[in-house]
């Protein structure tokens, strides 16, 4: 599941960086994947002032995700998002 992962993430960074273009150029910082959740950590410039956050979120949710925290660190951005697993059914 790994790849399904890290397609996630590409997804995800790709619309992020739609949303204001080439300025903030999010890369994935980590991913850890859990049984219902995957959080998919992502560093960026924290050239972005905190009233884009809602804007960003309905970004992200056409693509499953929803933004969880996000914290500066020095002049970048750590912004943790939570990605519901889609359920598989055995059998």
């Amino acid at each position: 599941m790994r790849g399904a992962c890290g397609d996630l993430a590409e997804e995800l960074l790709r619309a992020l960086n739609r949303y204001r273009g080439e300025e903030y150029r999010y890369r994935v910082d980590a991913v850890d994947e859990g049984e219902e959740e995957v959080t998919v950590v992502l560093r960026g410039r924290a050239a972005f002032i905190a009233r884009d956050l809602d804007e960003i979120d309905r970004v992200l949710a056409p693509c499953g995700a929803r933004l969880a925290d996000f914290q500066a660190e020095g002049d970048e951005l750590l912004v943790t998002l939570l990605v519901k697993r889609a359920r598989q059914h055995n059998g």
